[in-house]
């Protein structure tokens, strides 16, 4: 068969498909004119809407389907329904949407631990990270040795930027299952931050200047490396609007202020110093990508300083 041949009968057969999602579309609409509380045609019809990616007909008949009426397992039939019109809404992107759905869905939900996890894994999706913790603390309620919700909750605690919580969910993750090789990873990098930070809890003002001389100096490491990546000389006078060259000549500043780290009377400059380094690996971080390692939890410290230790 040529090609030519091929194509045409391709046209004609996604026309005799078309032709047919019409008709059957007309057939519904009709049963619909004479039930429209109907969740079955509803669901029906919002399944045809999203095919054709109308989002706001999709919206309206799935909605009718969640709050109609069915004559058998209504709570799972709208349940359902309305895990189906969230899988349809990330698939459009629609991801605010998404999580007022998801929100409402999971205010309901009867106490069984896949429900919580689906919803959970959702809330994922729909990057509503706080709310995916939740579900997944839900599960771990009801089922304590779930591994995947162990995990799931890690990354959710993670991705809030709860370091200290996805480091004990994460831990207890890889416990349950040593081949779990995403919650290992994410556990080395929250141990890595918590490690890092110098303003977490429970240790000492040695250990905290400790930590702040060696961020600083790691910042000052990253900020050359960046440099030289882009071809930018820090020494050089004609660089000197460079933003690169004008963080370096803060760091340079600030480098002669490191002997008083450890002076009792210098009770701002911790502030001024870690100010520093998180502007460092913020501004590197436009200028040369996303870093690894040390700099990358500097940097992940620096977007939630707060709750890092939460």
């Amino acid at each position: 068969m040529n090609s030519n041949v091929f194509t045409k009968l391709l046209g004609v057969f996604l026309l005799l498909l078309a032709v047919q999602m019409l008709v059957v579309e007309f057939v519904f609409h009709r049963i619909w004119e004479r039930t429209p509380e109907d969740g079955t045609i509803n669901l029906a019809l919002a399944r045809v809407a999203a095919k054709r990616g109308n989002l706001d007909e999709a919206t309206r008949y799935y909605h009718n389907a969640m709050y109609g009426i069915w004559t058998d397992d209504a709570d799972g039939s709208r349940r359902k329904a309305r895990f189906e019109f969230v899988e349809f809404l990330l698939q459009k992107n629609a991801l605010v949407q998404a999580r007022s759905e998801l929100v409402a869905l999971a205010a309901f939900l009867p106490p069984e631990p896949a429900l919580h996890f689906r919803t959970a894994q959702l809330l994922m999706q729909a990057q509503d990270y706080p709310e995916a913790l939740a579900e997944y603390e839900k599960v771990l309620r009801l089922d304590r040795g779930n591994s995947a919700a162990l995990g799931g909750a890690g990354e959710a605690a993670f991705r809030s930027g709860h370091y200290r919580t996805a480091h004990n969910y994460l831990q207890e993750a890889v416990t349950a299952n040593p081949e779990d090789s995403a919650s290992r990873t994410l556990h080395d990098s929250a141990n890595l931050i918590l490690e890092a930070d110098p303003f977490v809890r429970r240790i000492s003002d040695a250990e905290r200047n400790r930590r702040i001389s060696a961020d600083f100096a790691d910042a000052g490491q990253r900020l050359a490396a960046c440099a030289q990546q882009e071809g930018v000389d820090l020494t050089a006078s004609n660089a000197a609007s460079a933003p690169l060259a004008q963080i370096n000549s803060r760091w340079l500043e600030m480098k002669r202020q490191m002997p008083h780290l450890r002076s009792p009377g210098e009770t701002d400059l911790p502030d001024a110093i870690m100010d520093l380094v998180f502007q460092i690996e913020q501004e590197t971080a436009a200028e040369c990508g996303e870093p690894q390692g040390m700099d990358e939890a500097l940097l992940l410290i620096s977007r939630n300083r707060e709750a890092a230790d939460q």
